[in-house]
């Protein structure tokens, strides 16, 4: 698997069309890799511990790349 390229965030209501959303603040990490923090509709890459520690306890929830594309 490829890694994720950096980029702007990428928005649920394209990627997911159909398919469960996600409320704002909920974490993701697709596909065991990068982790990302739902805002607005987008996913916001977490860059780094330190910023996923701002998040407290949040449980982080597992998805596939798969489930959040058309």
């Amino acid at each position: 698997i490829a890694p994720y390229p950096e980029g702007p965030a990428m928005s649920l209501l394209t990627a997911i069309a159909g398919a469960k959303t996600y409320r704002n603040g909920t974490l993701l990490r697709v596909d065991r890799l990068a982790i990302y923090v739902v805002r607005n509709g987008a996913l916001i890459r977490i860059p780094n511990l330190q910023t996923l520690r701002a998040y407290g306890n949040r449980r982080v929830l597992e998805v596939s790349r798969s489930s959040l594309l058309p």
